[in-house]
């Protein structure tokens, strides 16, 4: 462990590692500014690491940390040579992996041995592996402090439970995904139909787009208005595109393939349907689109998996479906559909709700917790109680200023 020098106060770090590349929506990159300008008060360095970085990042290139070698695969030796160096700076430090499993070993071996370096993972898709032999290998070698973070995080309620069902239950804390910013809550775009449908995701069979695409060609049959918009991609899709050509649907139910701007099509949308698979075999980790839906202030018709209900107000800003059938997507579609009072209330709902759903509620929550570990020692490594930092708020506030 390395010590402050003299009166020098000691030098505090969190390093966020993404997998999913900056830009694919704003959200990857606004959500992690937000908490680097919420740290910079207490003192802490926040470092940005993503898989990639796409042409119309906002990060500055000179800061920029890339997650990969010239393999274009994160590797142990990236670990070791990029990595390794910037942890090096810090006094103490957090390295928190966001669905990075191919660093976790180099990561761990890192920060093992050293009490001031911690690792923290959030998980954005949780499978379910409750019990069982693989529960108490996992929290055996976390007890023994083996290839496992020190803590985990799940970005909802339900993927926190799922979490403290498959590692130790006492290091499960959860970090929602924020996603709204001041103009998004002042945005409420008017509607006059309820005719055209949303769906936006990766386009495989747990996300239900097959469910989906039976209803579509159902709700279609029964009224000429009704059409739907599909953006996304996947190993489904060509699969889908043959589906709606062979039922000369193309005019109807419009696979437009991958979007880096998909707030057009909320935009041109009257409702979004999230008719993901329900658990126990897959379960959605929290359901972005959901939240995303809210900028236009857009009614949900989704599906019971994961963490998708936590997005919604039963009845008020959403409509759950269960199972998520053809038949139920239908069947709610139809009830949204024919009430016009009804949908342009739940609108109004959205309206009043989203402001829980804004970045800085979620960043804050972030800095939270990354404040109580660099500054109290709540979740570094070893015994918290043995293992508590001698830094005071105000020497915390002497850095920012110096």
């Amino acid at each position: 462990m390395k010590a402050a020098t003299g009166s020098r106060p000691p030098r505090l770090g969190v390093i966020s590692l993404f997998n999913t590349p900056a830009g694919l929506f704003r959200w990857w990159e606004d959500f992690p500014l937000r908490i680097s300008a919420l740290l910079e008060p207490h003192g802490i360095d926040h470092v940005l690491g993503y898989k990639a970085f796409l042409a119309n990042a906002i990060v500055p290139e000179a800061a920029r940390l890339v997650a990969h070698d010239e393999t274009d695969v994160p590797s142990p030796r990236w670990v070791r040579e990029t990595l390794g160096p910037i942890v090096d700076r810090y006094d103490r430090v957090i390295i928190h992996t966001h669905e990075h499993p191919m660093l976790h070993g180099a990561i761990w071996r890192l920060t093992i041995g050293h009490r001031n370096r911690a690792w923290w993972a959030t998980h954005h898709a949780t499978r379910l592996y409750r019990g069982g032999s693989r529960t108490t290998i996992r929290r055996a070698l976390q007890r023994a402090r083996v290839l496992m973070p020190d803590r985990h995080f799940g970005c909802s309620v339900s993927s926190a439970a799922a979490l403290r069902g498959m590692v130790i239950p006492e290091s499960v804390g959860v970090l929602l995904n924020g996603r709204l910013a001041d103009d998004d809550l002042r945005h409420f775009p008017p509607r006059t139909t309820i005719d055209r449908a949303l769906f936006v995701g990766r386009l495989e069979a747990v996300k239900g787009v097959w469910p989906l695409l039976d209803a579509a060609a159902a709700l279609c049959a029964a009224d000429d208005t009704f059409d739907l918009t599909i953006v996304g991609m996947g190993p489904e899709e060509e699969a889908m595109r043959r589906w709606i050509a062979e039922r000369g649907l193309q005019a109807r139910v419009r696979m437009v393939g991958y979007q880096a701007d998909v707030q057009p099509f909320y935009e041109a949308a009257d409702f979004v349907i999230v008719p993901s698979e329900l658990p126990p075999r897959w379960s959605e980790g929290f359901g972005l689109v959901a939240v995303e839906a809210k900028r236009c202030a857009l009614p949900v018709i989704h599906s019971l998996s994961g963490g998708l209900p936590e997005t919604q107000l039963e009845g008020v800003t959403g409509i759950p479906i269960d199972p998520p059938s053809a038949e139920q997507i239908v069947a709610a579609v139809q009830a949204l559909r024919h009430d016009p009072a009804r949908y342009h209330a739940m609108r109004e709902a959205i309206r009043q709700e989203r402001p829980r759903w804004h970045l800085d509620v979620m960043a804050r929550a972030y800095v939270a917790e990354y404040t109580r570990a660099l500054i109290e020692g709540v979740g570094m490594r070893r015994n918290p109680a043995s293992n508590r930092p001698r830094v005071t708020p105000s020497r915390t506030a002497a850095a920012a200023a110096g």
